[in-house]
């Protein structure tokens, strides 16, 4: 156990003691739910059937944050309460960011974020807590800018402690079939049987010498995957047919019939069963595997899907200090807007940028009109704003902007007579979200963010 799932676990101890009820919020369910568990209490899956319900408080994923979810979600119930954002780099790019369930329900979750927030730090009792090992000032400064008008002086713990570094390798390439071929090797050579002799020897040697079990991590689970979790164990089962293997990603540990399903919370116990475990990010934060002289190596295949942090933050689940393999792809495989760095760039791929006019008959606003209109129910879903085939380009226009804190200055009526048209300028914003933008890109690295 880390130091700070100490420092949190005598937290929690501490509120129960004198009946403060706590919610704690996460970006993956699995890290919830392991959480709850060695919290003592009960995450939102397990309210409706538990004697305790939510009276201590529960665990929830960020995407449940509305109240059409199975926590029925209300920012209005939470008071002189307590609020644990673990994870909380991770959860709020996951919020901005993410393609799952979050993204249908974006808007409404981020006005929940903001009221809860707003009426725990509103309240004289109430306490938020940030935790990660890589929380930057722009978690902090998000979170106060949530708050408002509210004054809160952030009180903040570092940890300065640093872990011995251990060897690691780089594979090059275009692909990992270097880094599975060493692995390859290192399973055989796991597997030979020891000559007579030398069972007196291997005993004195160091445990991480005589350890013959191996932990690859992927950033990719779908079978679809050649390099993902799934199809890397089908894989290692032809090749090594008496191998015990365990995959660890999100449908095995939510199938009741898995090996895997739940050992989130045990991992510790379970592990120590398997002689290559194959795990996706659902081991990427906010557990702990303290086991010693089990594991040979570390592996990880990144195939540029996750942020820097969470790559680093994944590698360094298993705490001993073992030898550690990894490739990561030169670039990701997406990028955020344009992939610019520059929220001007980003307006102008979109055909807004300062001096740019705008008309109704422009053939790029009559085709925005045209997408806009066929994708009328997404965007009522995601952003809250209504598009009908009765609106005209330019109040379409008008409408997307506004959502985002964006306006068209008008210019005037130009044309010939009888074909005069209303025209518009795209005005820049001065709100200074070039610089937050670039903060947000410096600490997560846009570049290998799908």
């Amino acid at each position: 156990m880390c130091r700070r799932q100490w420092f949190q676990n005598w937290l929690v101890c501490s509120f129960i003691s004198r009946c403060l009820q706590f919610a704690t919020i996460t970006h993956r369910i699995q890290l919830g739910e392991a959480l709850c568990k060695r919290f003592g209490v009960n995450y939102v899956t397990e309210v409706r059937d538990s004697g305790t319900g939510d009276l201590l408080g529960y665990g929830v994923c960020i995407d449940s944050l509305h109240h059409q979810s199975q926590a029925r979600f209300n920012p209005n119930d939470w008071h002189n309460d307590t609020v644990i954002i673990d994870e909380c780099d991770q959860v709020f790019w996951h919020l901005l960011n993410s393609g799952t369930e979050v993204a249908k329900r974006r808007v409404a979750v981020l006005k929940n974020l903001k009221l809860l927030i707003q009426n725990v730090l509103g309240s004289p009792e109430g306490k938020i807590y940030l935790a990660s090992a890589d929380v930057s000032d722009c978690d902090v400064d998000y979170v106060l800018s949530l708050a408002g008008e509210i004054q809160v002086k952030p009180f903040i713990i570092v940890n300065d402690y640093q872990p011995q570094a251990g060897k690691c390798y780089i594979y090059k390439g275009s692909n990992p079939k270097d880094l599975v071929v060493s692995l390859d090797k290192a399973i055989a050579a796991s597997k030979q049987t020891l000559t007579p002799g030398d069972e007196s020897k291997s005993n004195e040697q160091d445990e991480s010498h005589t350890a013959s079990s191996h932990l690859l991590l992927c950033s990719a689970q779908k079978a679809k995957s050649k390099w993902g979790t799934q199809a890397l164990e089908e894989r290692f089962r032809r090749k090594f047919p008496d191998l015990k293997i365990l995959r660890i990603d999100s449908e095995s540990v939510s199938d009741p019939n898995h090996p895997a399903y739940g050992c989130i919370a045990n991992l510790n116990q379970i592990l120590t069963e398997y002689d290559l475990v194959i795990a996706s990010p659902s081991l990427e934060t906010g557990v702990s595997i303290d086991i010693q002289g089990h594991f040979q190596a570390v592996w990880g295949i990144f195939q540029g899907v996750q942020s820097a942090n969470s790559v680093r933050q994944m590698l360094a689940r298993l705490r001993e200090n073992v030898d550690r393999h990894i490739w990561v792809r030169s670039s990701g495989v997406g990028t955020v807007g344009n992939a610019s760095t520059s929220m001007g760039s980003l307006l102008a791929s979109q055909h807004a940028a300062p001096g740019v006019m705008f008309r109704g008959s422009d053939a790029a606003l009559l085709k925005l009109k045209q997408v806009a209109v066929e994708n009328r129910y997404i965007i009522k879903n995601y952003l809250g704003i209504s598009v009908s085939e009765g609106m005209t380009p330019m109040a379409i226009v008008h409408t997307l902007l506004d959502k985002l804190g964006l306006s068209l200055s008008y210019v005037g009526r130009l044309g010939s007579r009888g074909k005069r048209e209303r025209v518009y300028e795209f005005v820049e914003p001065k709100d200074g979200r070039d610089e937050i933008f670039a903060k947000w890109v410096n600490s997560y690295g846009v570049g290998i963010q799908s």
